[in-house]
């Protein structure tokens, strides 16, 4: 089921993981077409990719808040502390294809632009 998916990938995010590690849940959750909306554009896998190293490379500790499904798409919350301490809380609606997470809309699109905000360092 997606949804335990979901929240084993978000767990699975406890401040010491690499991308190695993450890489096989990222894949397991994710589709190949991919794309992610932050404030300032359209992410593809790729880039999000980058975003998710750099979580992990910040020691981000993740918390699913709350899932709720909408028939071929998802609403959820969660909660995303680096190891500085700030947090980051998007709220995003997730389109599912073939049983992965095809696209990703946040509801405060301000939150992803930040989670994003280093991908062209990568």
């Amino acid at each position: 089921m997606i949804e335990d998916r979901l929240r084993a990938y978000f767990s699975a995010f406890n401040g010491t993981r690499t991308w190695e590690e993450l890489k096989p849940q990222f894949n397991d959750i994710f589709h190949d077409d991919l794309t992610v909306v932050t404030a300032s554009g359209e992410i593809d896998r790729n880039g999000w990719i980058g975003a998710v190293k750099k979580l992990l490379e910040d020691g981000v500790v993740a918390k699913i808040d709350s899932i709720r499904w909408t028939g071929d798409a998802y609403f959820y919350s969660a909660t995303l502390t680096p190891r500085d301490g700030s947090v980051m809380q998007p709220i995003s609606k997730g389109y599912v294809k073939d049983n992965k997470v095809v696209r990703v809309v946040p509801m405060n699109a301000i939150e992803y632009t930040k989670i994003a905000g280093t991908v062209s360092s990568y």
